[in-house]
């Protein structure tokens, strides 16, 4: 069989903080080798050169190296220097973009470019973390299968038999870098955080000098729980929510600059996307929030955690450090050291509006893709005639109408994009406040505990709240600037900075102006940023151009 060639690597990866990470490893060829490529070099390159035969992948513990492999992977692949480039929602492709030859991007990313025909199987496809599924991972597998993509996929805690069989897998490398003599001592405790860290726990922490990553289900708990603790005497703590936040605040960490005992409070996206230098300790708290399909509605639920969770979050610690604990906070009985992966729950059932959007956009049927989760087919062709009604989708073929083609292409819920598409034929004031509020996913997530909304909040609209707090924002704080071949929303003094004081064992912490104004208001920065973000992919999309901060009015109660 003739050797197949690649004109690109594409990787796949589940957070824009991942994607950064990944592209620094692929464009670093000084970092020594890992402990994946010491054992498993040979099988590895000898997968790489039989790609031909189908396509591979590493099922591999955390801490052994799976990201500098594919920068090896990539070299051995298109044998030359790898040119990186990453796209996310933050990072716009530019001209530079489709020079290179190595592409990192999140799966919605890669789910338009198969969309809009960009990637065919001259692409080697190479997923990272593919366990942490989402609608657009699902969906992006579906599309690459159609054009015969070749697959290489990478895990730390999976059952690889579904993936080997779906992805046509020639072979399923694995590596452990589990340590007998290291393992974990784990104690399964029925407290909640707050009852957990007591001052006797905290002061043992201290006294023991451990490094600890405390895992919990919401951005907002790990931001109450660090900002409770850091006022413990020599003791620093840093709150973190998740892998699709920039990772600045934690390069200290990364690094090693921070002198130990610290805790950081992270979210469970977290325990994938982050390697904290010098880890000794995990607290977990058994419980998450996740969406669950009920006929074919996805439902946001607080659940228990899953195996794969579980062995992620303690996989930091178990069989790596010395002297290693691994506490879990829950009401169950969990023999850890028992745990096996399992593959995980999928969730594109729970979007069906979206999945009917895709398969219009390419003239198919969902029946046509071959998709790695069932759906509930009555569901979806309910979804299917909706839009037909609408004028979405063509009445007598699988394919979007001239009106459809201008909602999908929009990154909003399919409703938020049609009422974009209207309030643009009104004039740009009733599109600014349509964009804006669809681009915000939650009021909720915006807000802290008591919040100030005077003058903001406006009765019986969340939306326009919501809407309100970000014009506040950005006619205050925000301007447009260049980035990445494109514009974007910047904030004037939008910085928190904490320092560890050796000499009085204690953090201190300093702010911008707009970081100050969210903390008074009780507003959240981050969720603000959010939107901000996300009305750049809608404005693009529209090709117009963001809207100047101080021609944004904020709307009052009698407004609307």
């Amino acid at each position: 069989m003739e050797e197949k060639k690649f004109s690109r690597v594409i990787v796949v990866a589940p957070t824009r903080s991942t994607c950064l990470n990944i592209s620094m490893v692929l464009s670093n060829g000084a970092i020594p080798q890992t402990l994946l490529m010491r054992e498993k070099r040979k099988e590895i390159f000898e997968a790489v050169d039989c790609l031909e035969l189908g396509g591979f992948g590493v099922v591999a513990g955390t801490g052994t190296g799976k990201t500098v492999a594919i920068r090896d992977i990539a070299n051995r692949v298109l044998g030359e220097n790898l040119s990186v480039d990453v796209i996310t929602r933050e990072h716009e492709a530019t001209d530079r973009t489709w020079q290179c030859n190595t592409l990192v991007v999140t799966p919605g990313v890669a789910l338009n470019w198969f969309k809009s025909h960009i990637l065919s199987s001259e692409d080697l496809l190479v997923f990272d973390e593919i366990h942490q599924t989402s609608e657009h991972l699902e969906l992006t597998l579906a599309l690459a299968k159609r054009v015969s993509c070749t697959f290489i996929w990478m895990s730390a805690t999976i059952d690889p038999s579904l993936y080997s069989d779906y992805l046509g897998a020639a072979t399923v490398i694995e590596c452990s870098a589990f340590d007998p003599s290291k393992r974990a001592e784990v104690e399964c405790r029925r407290d909640n955080p707050e009852d957990f860290f007591s001052d006797e726990r905290l002061d043992d922490f201290i006294a023991g000098e451990r490094a600890v990553a405390v895992f919990v289900p919401t951005r907002a708990m790990a931001e109450k729980l660090s900002r409770e603790y850091g006022k413990k005497d020599g003791l620093y703590c840093c709150d973190f929510y998740h892998g699709g936040e920039k990772a600045e605040k934690l390069r200290q960490f990364l690094k090693g600059d921070v002198p130990k005992p610290f805790m950081v409070f992270m979210t469970i996206a977290g325990a994938s996307s982050l390697n904290i230098l010098g880890l000794d300790t995990v607290v977990i708290a058994d419980e998450m929030y996740k969406g669950v399909v009920h006929s074919g509605v996805s439902v946001l639920e607080k659940i228990r955690l899953g195996n794969n969770e579980l062995l992620q979050m303690g996989g930091r610690v178990n069989g790596r450090m010395e002297n290693s604990r691994v506490y879990i906070l829950t009401s169950r009985e969990i023999d850890f050291h028992s745990l096996q992966p399992m593959v995980p729950e999928f969730v594109l059932g729970g979007d069906l509006r979206r999945v009917a959007l895709t398969c219009a956009k390419l003239g198919v049927n969902a029946s046509d893709l071959d998709l790695i989760s069932k759906i509930e087919t009555t569901v979806y062709n309910t979804e299917v005639q909706r839009f037909r009604n609408r004028g979405i989708i063509e009445v007598e073929s699988e394919s979007l109408t001239p009106y459809g083609k201008k909602v999908e292409r929009l990154p909003v819920d399919p409703g938020w994009a049609e009422l974009i598409v209207n309030a643009e034929q009104v004039g740009d004031e009733m599109l600014n406040v349509v964009a804006t509020c669809s681009c915000a996913e939650s009021l909720y997530l915006i807000l802290r505990k008591f919040p100030k909304l005077e003058g903001l909040g406006v009765s019986g609209s969340d939306h326009l709240t919501a809407y309100n707090i970000v014009v506040s924002a950005l006619r205050q704080f925000g301007f447009v600037q260049k980035s990445n071949g494109g514009t974007e929303y910047g904030f004037r003094g939008d910085w928190v900075k904490k320092h560890f004081d050796k000499k009085i064992g204690q953090s201190e912490k300093s702010m911008g102006e707009f970081a100050q104004w969210c903390d008074f208001m009780g507003f959240n920065s981050k969720a603000i940023k959010e939107v901000a973000i996300a009305m750049k992919s809608v404005f693009r999309q529209l090709g117009q151009s963001l809207p100047d901060p101080m021609e944004m009015q904020v709307v009052s109660n009698n407004d609307h």
